[in-house]
Protein backbone atom coordinates (compact mmCIF):
# COMPACT_ATOMS: atom_id res chain seq x y z
CA UNK A 1 0.00 0.00 0.00
CA UNK A 2 2.77 2.49 0.88
CA UNK A 3 4.59 1.88 -2.40
CA UNK A 4 1.43 2.60 -4.39
CA UNK A 5 0.89 5.84 -2.46
CA UNK A 6 4.51 6.84 -2.98
CA UNK A 7 4.26 6.10 -6.70
CA UNK A 8 1.11 8.23 -6.98
CA UNK A 9 2.69 11.09 -5.03
CA UNK A 10 5.85 11.00 -7.14
CA UNK A 11 3.90 10.92 -10.40
CA UNK A 12 1.86 13.92 -9.27
CA UNK A 13 4.82 15.86 -7.86
CA UNK A 14 7.10 15.21 -10.82
CA UNK A 15 4.53 15.81 -13.53
CA UNK A 16 6.09 18.09 -16.10
CA UNK A 17 9.61 16.79 -15.48
CA UNK A 18 11.23 14.42 -17.95
CA UNK A 19 11.34 11.42 -15.62
CA UNK A 20 9.78 7.98 -15.41
CA UNK A 21 8.33 6.70 -12.14
CA UNK A 22 8.50 2.91 -12.03
CA UNK A 23 7.15 0.64 -9.32
CA UNK A 24 8.80 -2.74 -9.14
CA UNK A 25 8.40 -5.70 -6.87
CA UNK A 26 10.29 -4.17 -3.93
CA UNK A 27 11.00 -0.58 -4.96
CA UNK A 28 9.81 2.65 -6.52
CA UNK A 29 12.30 4.12 -8.98
CA UNK A 30 12.57 7.59 -10.51
CA UNK A 31 14.88 7.91 -13.49
CA UNK A 32 15.35 10.29 -16.42
CA UNK A 33 13.17 9.47 -19.42
CA UNK A 34 14.86 7.45 -22.15
CA UNK A 35 17.61 6.31 -19.80
CA UNK A 36 17.69 2.71 -18.70
CA UNK A 37 20.29 0.13 -17.77
CA UNK A 38 20.79 -0.77 -21.43
CA UNK A 39 21.57 2.84 -22.35
CA UNK A 40 23.93 3.11 -19.38
CA UNK A 41 25.82 -0.09 -20.27
CA UNK A 42 26.13 1.05 -23.89
CA UNK A 43 27.63 4.36 -22.75
CA UNK A 44 30.10 2.62 -20.41
CA UNK A 45 31.24 0.28 -23.18
CA UNK A 46 31.66 3.22 -25.57
CA UNK A 47 33.69 5.09 -22.94
CA UNK A 48 35.97 2.06 -22.51
CA UNK A 49 36.43 1.84 -26.27
CA UNK A 50 37.23 5.55 -26.70
CA UNK A 51 39.33 6.10 -23.58
CA UNK A 52 41.27 2.86 -23.28
CA UNK A 53 40.89 1.35 -26.77
CA UNK A 54 39.15 -1.63 -25.15
CA UNK A 55 36.65 -3.59 -27.17
CA UNK A 56 34.89 -6.51 -25.59
CA UNK A 57 33.84 -9.68 -27.34
CA UNK A 58 31.32 -10.69 -24.71
CA UNK A 59 29.32 -8.90 -22.01
CA UNK A 60 27.02 -10.78 -19.64
CA UNK A 61 24.33 -8.87 -17.78
CA UNK A 62 22.09 -10.57 -15.25
CA UNK A 63 19.01 -9.08 -13.65
CA UNK A 64 15.98 -10.09 -11.66
CA UNK A 65 13.37 -7.50 -12.58
CA UNK A 66 11.67 -6.04 -15.65
CA UNK A 67 13.83 -2.90 -15.37
CA UNK A 68 16.82 -5.13 -16.15
CA UNK A 69 15.41 -6.26 -19.51
CA UNK A 70 16.94 -3.37 -21.46
CA UNK A 71 20.42 -4.58 -20.52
Amino acid sequence: MQAMELEDQLRTSLEGYHVDVIKGRDYVQVRPQNVNKGVFITQVLELLRRTYAITLDFVMCVGDDTTDEAM
